[in-house]
């Protein structure tokens, strides 16, 4: 997604002949959008009977217009707030250039005035290195600027869909190790202990991406079941992120980079996975585990006959008995001296097939 965008960005449109760009011909783009348009009509309106859709249509081309207006509404407020930011950082990166640059300026003039001294040929040499590193420090000053933005971009990738879940990650990966290496840097060469100071706002928004990339990560890991049925690509996808950071996990292991904390998401995904399992299948096991337990009631006469029905006056006195044998056979209907002396008794007992009935259901 991001290469699209950053393809479209560099095409090169018509340019004047100072090489700037050449201002697009809008009588002529306004005749080729009417033309499509009366076109598009003619199609849509190619028989008679087409005059009867005519108000869905008009319905349907004011919801598409709506919804483009929103939309267009909603990046536009986007860009500008990105418009915004990137200008302020801009603007933060030019003083501190600028003072680095002072910086660097001083150090050529000290540099100047010293190099006939041979007794501060040390003090000269080490300001050398100094003015070398600030250069460098320059170099990178750039990239540590961008840190915001292109975290940002990782973020939008992650937004836009799963199918970016891949490049998401290599983006973020590439974004911590640059803030793990400036963190290092930063702890070896600081003369005291102390924080980053402004360099902590740069890093925290890469903190904060890869925090909701893993978020995301782990949700579709418990979601699994669902992603195997509809999303068998983001599945594999999953699993190639878990197989490059244990690659990177290993990495640091064997050349001691004690400052990168290791993940462990192949041990994490398996937790994942297994609570997810745990909650699918944790009511079909508790069901599974009432095998054999009374699940039902049954009503037997004093005889051993099981009653299917039974109907009683307001005094509770039994009128009318419904009753099948023991070879399962219907009985006839009770006479009423056959009626007043017949107990009727309940009974809990395990019926099978409703537990095979209920357990296929939750399953």
């Amino acid at each position: 997604m991001n290469k699209g965008k950053g393809a479209s960005s560099k095409e090169a449109g018509p340019s004047t002949a100072d090489g700037g760009p050449q201002a697009p011909n809008i009588s002529q783009q306004a005749l080729e959008a009417r033309e499509a348009g009366i076109a598009d009509v003619q199609r849509l309106l190619a028989a008679p009977e087409d005059l009867q859709r005519l108000e869905h249509l008009r319905a349907e081309v004011a919801s598409k217009l709506s919804s483009a207006r929103s939309a267009l509404s909603s990046s536009t407020a986007a860009q500008i707030d990105a418009a915004k930011y990137g200008l302020q950082l801009l603007d933060k990166s030019h003083r501190h250039i600028a003072k680095l640059r002072l910086c660097i300026d001083k150090i050529d003039d000290l540099c100047a005035e010293c190099s006939n001294l041979v007794e501060h040929h040390d003090k000269i040499r080490a300001l050398s290195h100094a003015h070398r590193n600030i250069t460098q420090v320059l170099d990178e000053l750039g990239d540590i600027i961008d840190l915001p933005m292109r975290a940002a971009a990782v973020e939008e990738l992650l937004q836009s869909g799963d199918e970016g879940l891949v490049a998401a990650f290599e983006g973020l990966t590439v974004l911590e190790g640059t803030s793990n290496n400036i963190k290092e840097a930063w702890r070896r060469n600081a003369k005291k202990a102390q924080d980053l100071g402004e360099l902590a706002q740069y890093l925290t928004q890469v903190g904060d991406a890869m925090q909701t990339f893993e978020r995301r990560l782990w949700s579709l890991a418990w979601s699994y079941h669902t992603l195997a049925q509809q999303k068998p690509r983001t599945l594999v996808d999953i699993a190639r992120i878990v197989e490059m950071q244990e690659q990177m996990d290993a990495h640091y292991v064997a050349t001691k980079a004690a400052y990168v904390r290791p993940r462990h998401y192949k041990e994490r995904l398996m937790l994942e996975i297994e609570a997810a399992v745990t909650r699918r299948f944790a009511p079909l096991l508790a069901l599974a585990g009432q095998h054999g337990a009374p699940n039902a009631k049954v009503k037997y006469d004093q005889d051993g006959n099981r009653v299917l029905r039974e109907e009683r006056d307001y005094l509770g006195s039994l009128v009318d008995v419904e009753r099948v044998g023991s070879q399962g056979r219907q009985l006839p209907g009770a006479t009423d001296a056959e009626l007043a002396v017949m107990q009727i008794h309940e009974e809990e007992i395990f019926d099978e097939t409703f537990w095979l009935e209920t357990l296929l259901g939750v399953s």
